[in-house]
């Protein structure tokens, strides 16, 4: 089957040979899908070459910066990644499933509060999730606000339902709250 791959690859690389001069959206189209097949077949950095190239000739192209973040996570650059997830968000704001996934590389990185913004987000359009609040009020603790992370956590508290099963993981960081105030008592 990869022989398969390779020969398409030899075949779309010919097919950008000739399409040279064409429209820049119809050349990004076949680097996009020259790029998709060198992917396939493990040839990660003339995939890579592709996909810039696309870029360079579609900044839109949404499957471009998804397939170059992918390659970013594969090599382990989340750095990379969440560059170019941002700039995937900048072009689809409503993709909520990347927002998540640069809320999780955001929390990766200790990056707290940019992860809390990209869990309220998810939070807001998806009301019933409760796991994106929750998400977004850990956050808030984790970036050091404890004041903040403190009142949030108390006014989901009066909110949620003791049957929730994300309500003994709210009352423990507002505990964990407390004690990074120094209030003991009340952490107890």
């Amino acid at each position: 089957m990869e022989e398969k791959y390779e020969e398409a690859a030899e075949f779309l690389e010919k097919a950008l040979d000739m399409a040279e001069g064409t429209e820049d959206e119809e050349l990004a189209k076949l680097c996009l899908k020259t790029a998709s097949v060198y992917v396939i077949c493990g040839d990660k950095e003339r995939a890579k070459v592709l996909l810039d190239r696309t870029l360079e000739l579609n900044e839109a192209s949404l499957e471009a910066l998804l397939l170059k973040a992918q390659l970013s996570l594969e090599e382990e650059d989340s750095l990379k990644a969440t560059e170019e997830l941002e700039n995937y968000v900048q072009l689809d704001p409503e993709n909520l499933n990347i927002r998540l996934s640069l809320a999780q590389l955001y929390e990766n990185q200790g990056q707290y509060k940019k992860a809390m913004e990209q869990y309220k987000f998810l939070y807001e359009k998806q009301e019933t999730d409760e796991s994106h609040h929750l998400n977004a009020l850990r956050c808030s603790f984790l970036s050091g606000n404890y004041q903040e992370a403190l009142a949030d956590f108390d006014s989901y508290l009066e909110k949620t339902e003791e049957t929730s099963s994300f309500y003994p993981v709210a009352l423990f960081l507002r505990s964990a709250c407390y004690m990074q105030l120094g209030s003991l008592d009340e952490a107890e």
